[in-house]
């Protein structure tokens, strides 16, 4: 039991340091949004990626050895969480799980809020560059259109293109 507490333990600092990493690449890949550096932020997206992966295997560390302190500890799968298993630990350990559980809480939520304003900002621009382009589309076929704004037929804005072969 007290081999798998450690374990935990080791996986949770883990975890802290991965989304220390998380959250930096997070800050990259808004510089390079805020830049129009689409390297960087490329670049960015690619090591966030490469995180995900390792938070997912990590998770799957953690969920294992929560599994196997549950069923030390005759917990249900309901009482199965970090902070009902922080509840049966002695003072000591109890302490030092409970700071780490709330730095991971805080960590998450900056994760999440982070990740938001980015999604935010690419929704912005998204939306402000279709309005751009249906603008400019808009334009275009006023400039064709055969038709005043009042609705009435004037001459084409454009050159010809017919020429005459008989010369």
């Amino acid at each position: 039991m007290k081999q798998l507490i450690k374990d935990l333990y080791s996986v949770l600092n883990e975890k802290i340091r991965l989304y220390d990493r998380f959250e930096s690449c997070l800050k990259d890949e808004w510089e390079g949004l805020v830049k129009y550096s689409h390297p960087d932020f490329e670049k960015a997206r690619k090591k966030k990626e490469i995180l995900t992966q390792e938070m997912i295997a990590l998770e799957l560390r953690r969920a294992h050895l929560m599994d196997s302190i549950g069923k030390e500890l005759d917990l249900s799968k309901g009482g199965l969480t970090l902070k009902g298993i922080i509840q049966r630990l002695p003072e000591l350990l109890a302490q030092k799980f409970m700071s780490v559980r709330k730095r991971l809480l805080v960590q998450i939520r900056n994760i999440t809020r982070f990740n938001d304003r980015i999604k935010n900002l690419i929704d912005r621009t998204s939306l402000s560059f279709h309005k751009s382009l249906a603008f400019v589309h808009s334009l275009d076929e006023k400039q064709h259109s055969p038709y005043s704004a009042k609705g009435q037929f004037c001459e084409s804005k454009l050159p010809s293109r017919m020429f005459s072969m008989s010369a």
